[in-house]
């Protein structure tokens, strides 16, 4: 999902450039020149913090990383820079997603591209009410920080209600009932994990079964046993990590038939017997 915006915004910003033909992308390291080049080049920076154990680094770069289009925009308008997370502890501890690796976009001049605080303002504007936090913390004038943020009276049309924010940010929708909170829970392209909380269990499992999501609690906070699967719905993710599903999503399933004896081949337009 960051890269999807970050693409956009790189679009918006800059001029259409001559067409590139389609190539793997040229990752560069991390290094102090960068944002010179950047700036001489006017591009902007993308990181891509990525691990060997990641799960979602090796589906980005099956899918999105292997997508002309997108490595055509790669080529015209960024510095593609890839690092191991483990081996820059000092980067990943600043730009990563709470230890998970991430994908960061700066502007030319190192700048960071504000993707979270992005959706505050436009919600606000189209009616929502933020009750708490929607600004950098006191005291923490670099890096990726955001106070918890609490927004009130937000509808599904809100793109903070739709998508995949990925930061300390709780939208809260008012529903009717049963069937409307169902709905609105569905009301989105992502299904990565739902919550419900309730102390009628039958409607707990009513619900949790109407909900579209790879993973939901009931009367819990994202407590997992790390041997079942992990995974989302729609455009939440492909395949499911954990425990013997991982196995399955690894490997490629191929079917070998032989036959260990003689038996009648029928041929194309011929009766049987011949």
């Amino acid at each position: 999902m960051k890269l999807v915006r970050a693409l956009a915004l790189a679009v918006a910003a800059f001029a259409t450039a001559p067409s590139f033909a389609a190539e793997p992308i040229r990752w560069n390291g991390w290094s102090d020149e960068l944002f010179s080049r950047a700036t001489a080049e006017k591009r902007f920076v993308i990181l891509d913090l990525e691990a060997v154990w990641c799960h979602w680094c090796h589906v980005m770069e099956k899918t999105t990383y292997a997508d002309p289009e997108v490595t055509e925009l790669l080529a015209s308008k960024y510095i593609a820079v890839r690092v191991d997370q483990d081996a820059n502890p000092d980067l990943s501890s600043r730009y990563g997603d709470w230890g998970w690796p991430a994908t960061i976009v700066f502007g030319p001049d190192g700048t960071e591209i504000a993707k979270i605080r992005g959706y505050i303002e436009p919600a606000r504007a189209d009616g929502a009410r933020v009750l708490a936090g929607g600004e950098r913390p006191a005291g923490l004038a670099e890096g990726n920080f955001l106070a918890a943020t609490v927004i009130a009276d937000v509808t599904e049309e809100m793109a903070v209600f739709r998508e995949e924010i990925f930061g300390p940010v709780l939208v809260a929708t008012p529903f009717d009932d049963e069937a409307d909170a169902i709905r609105l829970a569905n009301a989105t392209p992502y299904g990565l994990a739902a919550y419900v909380w309730t102390n009628d269990i039958r409607r707990a499992h009513r619900v949790a079964h109407a909900i579209d999501s790879g993973m939901t609690w009931i009367n819990s906070q994202n407590v997992r046993d790390l041997r079942t699967p992990f995974g989302g719905v729609k455009q939440s993710g492909i395949g499911r990590e954990g425990g013997d599903y991982a196995f399955d999503f690894y490997c490629e399933t191929s079917v070998i038939q032989v036959a260990l004896g003689t038996h009648h081949i029928p041929k194309l337009g011929m009766p049987d017997g011949n």
